[in-house]
């Protein structure tokens, strides 16, 4: 076929040619496969020609198509959200064997609202996501629909903590993947990556760790008594994350992802914020 030949050529991945065609004609893999030798209309194939030339030009797939998966849940996706890792399910299933079903939560970045949305889903808790960016907020809202968990997530835009600024409420868990890649290698990154994400969900400062600095300092006035945090890191931060973590949490415990790379950092509240 054209495009599979198309797309090997640019080195991606081979089956990418059959998403993309089935998302063109609305087809499953197995109905495409059963209907391999019918011809297609040209209006749908000037589409998928489309569609090819964009993913050889290294616009992600979840880009083109809109949509990725997460904890086995759909998610929208567009230029104005990172799209949702692999590494990032590791956070969220480590707090789902920590939390009850009542628990209440803050997640910061949220992005398109994967680890928000994916927490309300499984526990039927209680979520508070906060983004400074607008347009990814109104992504975050539409999969909190999509996966019929709007009533449990509510959203605020603005920068970190900031929202919360004046409330009394209590939270169980403050929990986030926030920018971590050093400001100076963003430009070293993947085309894909650099070229199309968001720059904001990517820039964690000149040394990465701007963003635990904030959740380190400013957690723990969120935090019931017993409430922890937790916050997926770059694969070289874990150390740091735990250091600066330190004086505000005790518990500290570090989480590797299924590469065997330390991915997260959960710790719980000292008891003298109380």
């Amino acid at each position: 076929m054209w495009a599979r030949d198309e797309i090997k050529r640019s080195a991606l991945y081979e089956n990418e040619a059959e998403i993309l065609l089935e998302n063109v004609l609305g087809m499953k893999r197995f109905n495409l496969l059963m209907n391999y030798e019918e011809r297609i209309k040209e209006s749908s194939f000037k589409t998928f020609q489309g569609l090819v030339k964009k993913r050889i030009d290294s616009v992600p797939l979840s880009y083109i198509i809109g949509e990725t998966e997460f904890m086995s849940l759909p998610f929208t996706v567009n230029q104005d959200v990172m799209i949702p890792r692999p590494e990032t399910e590791v956070l969220v299933e480590k707090v789902l064997s920590e939390l009850g079903e009542k628990s209440c939560i803050i997640d910061l970045g949220t992005g398109c609202g994967n680890i928000a949305v994916s927490l309300a889903k499984y526990l039927s808790c209680s979520v508070t996501a906060i983004d400074i960016s607008g347009k990814a907020l109104k992504i975050a809202d539409i999969n909190a629909g999509r996966n019929g968990v709007r009533q449990n997530v509510i959203f605020f835009c603005g920068d970190m903590f900031a929202p919360l600024k004046g409330t009394n409420e209590k939270f169980d868990l403050v929990i986030s993947n926030p920018p971590y890649v050093r400001s100076s290698e963003i430009p070293y990154l993947s085309r894909e990556v650099c070229g199309y994400e968001p720059n904001m969900a990517l820039d964690g400062g000149e040394d990465g760790l701007t963003f635990y600095r904030t959740i380190g300092m400013n957690a723990g006035s969120f935090l019931k008594p017993a409430g922890f945090v937790a916050v997926e890191v770059g694969y070289d931060q874990a150390k740091d994350v735990c250091r600066i973590f330190r004086r505000h949490f005790h518990s500290i415990e570090i989480i590797k992802d299924y590469s065997g790379i330390d991915r997260v950092v959960i710790a719980q509240k000292w008891i003298r914020y109380l």
